[in-house]
């Protein structure tokens, strides 16, 4: 379901007074712009379901004392599950300022194998909890990330590559049935943005968008005013089906010709080298392909660089795109090889410069940076904890 303007009200405050442990009601209305009377009817609701609490600061001399605002961060925990590339899923437990209590890596299987998905998954879960050690009814929310085409709203899976083309899975509701707990869908991709937002430097970004080649494939999201962005069905961003080639465009495992995929991945990325055959679809296989290309482009190697190049040129055009529709003033790159967006930076800048609107060029931040270790857990128990934090 979509969140109403209290839930994301509500959310909003609970962030900041996460970002500022100690923050006064004043100091919160005046950060959220929104009216003393406001905040106050909003902080008492969320003192009396236990998500924050008071905390008397004495004066200094004969001043009154002050009132800061804290999360209650021991009245719940929450649950976050990440499938690894290799059959394998990491399952973190954070309490709810978002410090991680507990982490384990649990085997999933499969994860295309979709009619077993929920027992295996509901498995690892309650595997994790145990093992823990923390009171299961403590447990507010969990969130499980899906490297597919998700309805966040509805907790539905309408695509799951490379599986077979298969019809919507209500997936967020079976889950929450088989565990008796509030469940959140979400994609990688997502995960990552929700890092950068409840985690990133200066306490947390409010406004950009993420950008994530991962093992073989690549997505995007967008924050706007601290609010993640989804589209009418509630459809996570696919942005690496967006086409950057018209007549002759390379096809692509969508069913589509000409997609971002296709060029900039890393899959996209040994293709362009001349490759003939059918290239590995499993991560784990495929990422020595990928380390030589890497190893011969960083030795110059004419096939190597110049499909770093054109991954460079074909994302470059993507985000010039993107900037110039959307106006996210600060876009991040995200790789999970580091020497992936070096290797294309120099063609994808200089792409941006010539095809971004001067007006915007100037005014837009444009980064490429290794994707953190900590984002997965970090990103995954976000989604968690916004789930409690909403209600």
């Amino acid at each position: 379901m979509r969140k109403n303007l209290d839930d994301l009200t509500r959310l909003r405050l609970l962030k900041l007074i996460r970002r500022q442990s100690g923050i006064s009601r004043t100091e919160l209305a005046e950060r959220a712009g929104l009216t003393k009377s406001t905040v106050t009817a909003i902080v008492g609701d969320m003192i009396e379901t236990g998500l924050i609490c008071e905390n008397v600061v004495p004066a200094i001399g004969r001043g009154r004392p002050r009132i800061s605002l804290a999360i209650a961060e021991d009245r719940g925990h929450a649950v976050a599950l990440f499938p690894l590339s290799d059959g394998a899923a990491s399952i973190d437990i954070v309490n709810l300022q978002g410090e991680r209590l507990f982490s384990c890596i649990s085997v999933l299987g499969d994860l295309t194998d979709l009619v077993s998905l929920p027992a295996r998954l509901t498995g690892c879960i309650d595997a994790a909890v145990a093992m823990s050690k923390l009171d299961r009814t403590s447990i507010g929310g969990v969130g499980v990330v899906i490297p597919g085409h998700v309805d966040r709203h509805g907790g539905v899976i309408h695509w799951l590559p490379p599986a077979a083309p298969h019809a919507p899975i209500p997936l967020g509701s079976e889950l929450s049935k088989l565990l008796g707990l509030p469940v959140t869908l979400e994609n990688r991709a997502s995960i990552l943005a929700r890092a950068a937002h409840w985690f990133g430097e200066d306490g947390g970004q409010d406004d950009f968008t993420l950008i994530a080649l991962m093992e073989l494939g690549m997505g995007a999201a967008r924050y706007a005013g601290g609010t993640l962005q989804s589209g009418f069905h509630g459809m996570n961003s696919e942005f690496g089906h967006v086409k950057v080639a018209f007549e002759g465009g390379r096809a692509c495992h969508c069913g589509g010709t000409g997609c971002l995929v296709t060029y900039a991945s890393a899959i996209g990325i040994v293709t362009s080298t001349g490759l003939t055959g059918d290239l590995p679809r499993d991560a784990a296989a495929f990422s020595a392909s990928f380390e030589r290309t890497v190893e011969d482009a960083l030795r110059g190697e004419p096939a190597a660089v110049a499909a770093f190049d054109l991954a460079g040129r074909a994302l470059g055009t993507a985000i010039a795109s993107h900037v110039n529709e959307q106006d996210p003033g600060r876009v991040v790159v995200q790789t999970l090889h580091p020497q992936h967006g070096l290797l294309m930076e120099p063609a994808l800048h200089k792409t941006v410069a010539s095809q971004v609107l001067p007006s915007l060029l100037e005014r837009t931040s444009i980064r490429l940076q290794p994707i953190d270790e900590d984002d997965i857990w970090k990103g995954s128990a976000s989604l968690a904890l916004e789930r409690i934090y909403t209600g």
